[in-house]
């Protein structure tokens, strides 16, 4: 059985509990530990299944499906909500902000003033001149390999690797960004 990747939405077990879900599954499944149930999905580690059976993290959705699948238990008799894959992330941004305005309440202005002081819109700084590009192939294959190692943020973009392997085509890839935006970009 193949999982999908284990990024996606999370499952909140109201009743019964997410521990208790585990219990029925090693009982539907004749198994009498949380490693017995990793024969029937040996794609999972061990130490991953122990976090979701101690509350520590919550079972993404698709892995729950299957669990479910092959314990032979109904979804309709569990009472579960779906969080989004990044609902934790946003509490504890939410809380770390929180925490900074405690501690740092006057420092926080003060570095909001700068960072105003440095923004393209209000004078230069530290902005840089970014050339908008013509549409060709180079610009294309760029845009493949962010696609399929990139992330981006309103500050960023990065294409992730193994520079061991890969240290070469990064350097390739540093040449075509400077063509194409004027820019020298760090590995």
């Amino acid at each position: 059985m193949i999982l999908k990747r284990l990024v996606e939405q999370r499952v909140l077990f109201i009743c019964p509990k997410q521990e208790e879900f585990f219990n029925l599954l090693m009982r539907n499944l004749s198994v009498s530990s949380l490693r017995g149930i990793l024969q029937f999905i040996p794609e999972v580690p061990y130490s991953t299944f122990k976090k979701y059976y101690n509350k520590k993290c919550l079972l993404p959705r698709n892995l729950f499906e299957v669990l479910c699948r092959i314990g032979k238990i109904n979804l309709r008799n569990l009472n579960v909500t779906y969080k989004e894959a990044n609902w934790g992330q946003i509490i504890g941004g939410k809380r770390g902000m929180r925490a900074m305005r405690k501690k740092y309440a006057f420092e926080l202005k003060k570095w909001r003033a700068k960072g105003m002081e440095r923004s393209p819109v209000i004078g230069e700084g530290n902005a840089k001149r970014i050339k908008i590009p013509p549409t060709n192939e180079k610009l294309a294959e760029l845009i493949g390999a962010y696609l399929g190692d990139g992330t981006l943020n309103k500050y960023q973009l990065r294409i992730s690797g193994d520079c061991r392997y890969e240290g070469p085509y990064y350097e390739y890839l540093s040449k075509i960004i400077f063509e194409l935006f004027g820019i020298y970009p760090s590995i």
